[in-house]
């Protein structure tokens, strides 16, 4: 596998499928994806039976238990006019309910402390989590961090429902399958990130060797990819491209390692916003990264976590699972962490762009004229 000089494209054999379109040495390397393929894979790998889903064209709906999650493709395209390559942005969503404004606005603050694998996000009373993936022909090893984190946005919308029952002023979404009706059990696989202890079964001995290695493959990627080596220490890796900063890294006493088993953090900020968030403007900047199209809203803003760190960045976190099913594979570990990293990246920066247009057209919520001040 080679990257291509001219586009930077992937690609197998003597020719650059990009480059090539049209031409008779033109060689498609990868088949193109497709709902059908995430759709059977998420429903294979989440163990979801019949008597749960609903499935419609181009989505489906599941009951894990009293709360619906819908899974849908929402848009897709092509790299470029001429290839077929093809890419294709896959949501999850999970509604909670309906409130006012402050506590919508609040509640979606809270949960994304905790939430690191996609973001809550309030808008126009309602209040939803909402992970999403643009998947294309090259990052198919994805698939299985994203059925991970669809399984733990199905988890923890139960978690806080359960929480917040008794909060005044919340019209929760309850809702049961249409032909089966409530379910009498939970689905068994919510149990896995139920409550603050991994229950996936036992972290394997020779894991955290296989990530040490990756670890120190991480800086050869990213610079092959153009980024540039920023503050790294023992625990954490920073890389800049331009205005773009991603750090990936460990925080082994943190929550996330005992819910989700030990993974790797991920954080991302546009170097030009250096100031913290209030509460309404990390709603805001969650809500702009769900409005991106072909880019992967795979973490959140927010305005504190549990620690008291503030900063206008997205967090997000690899759970045990997916990495450790290339422990066999330092390399392929490594390249899941950056590729994700990068997915991350794309989601930060394109936020604040949407922020940045909102606001040159006076139409931000911030209210003002300079990027920093807004923020």
């Amino acid at each position: 596998m080679e990257s291509c000089p001219n586009c930077g494209r992937l690609y197998s054999g003597e020719y650059c499928a990009n480059c090539n379109v049209g031409s008779p040495e033109y060689k498609q390397d990868f088949p193109n994806v497709s709902w059908a393929e995430v759709r059977d894979h998420l429903v294979k790998r989440l163990l979801i039976d019949q008597e749960s889903i609903v499935h419609g064209e181009d989505e489906y709906r599941w009951w894990p238990a009293f709360l619906c999650q819908r899974v849908f493709k929402e848009a897709e395209g092509r790299f470029i006019e001429a290839s077929p390559d093809n890419w294709m942005e896959i949501v999850a969503e999970t509604e909670i309910g309906r409130m006012d404004d402050e506590l919508g606005s609040a509640l979606a603050d809270a949960i994304n402390s905790e939430f690191v694998h996609g973001a809550a996000i309030y808008n126009e009373g309602l209040l939803k989590l909402r992970t999403s993936f643009a998947f294309n022909p090259l990052n198919r090893s994805l698939l299985k961090v994203f059925h991970e984190f669809v399984l733990a946005q199905a988890t923890i919308a139960h978690e806080i429902a359960i929480k917040w029952k008794d909060i005044e002023g919340i019209e929760f979404a309850y809702s049961q399958h249409p032909e089966s009706g409530a379910r009498d059990t939970w689905d068994d696989l919510l149990g896995v990130f139920w409550g603050d202890e991994y229950s996936g079964g036992e972290i394997l001995p020779d894991f955290q060797t296989a990530l040490d290695k990756a670890r120190t493959l991480i800086p050869q990627i990213m610079e092959k990819e153009g980024w540039n080596p920023g503050f790294s220490n023992e625990d954490v890796a920073f890389f800049t491209l331009g205005n773009a900063s991603v750090g990936m890294g460990l925080r082994p006493a943190d929550p996330e390692n005992l819910k989700y088993g030990p993974g790797i953090y991920i954080y991302a900020n546009d170097l030009n916003y250096q100031h913290s968030l209030e509460v309404e403007q990390s709603n805001f900047m969650n809500f702009m990264a769900s409005e991106l199209e072909s880019a992967s809203q795979l973490g959140s803003f927010v305005s504190k976590n549990y620690i008291g760190e503030s900063a206008a960045r997205v967090t997000s976190f690899i759970p045990y699972g997916p990495l450790a099913e290339n422990r066999f594979n330092p390399l392929d570990i490594a390249i899941l962490i950056t590729n994700l990293a990068t997915h991350v990246s794309n989601s930060c920066m394109g936020a604040f762009w949407l922020v940045n247009e909102a606001t040159k057209a006076k139409s931000s919520n911030f209210g003002d004229d300079d990027r920093n001040q807004a923020l």
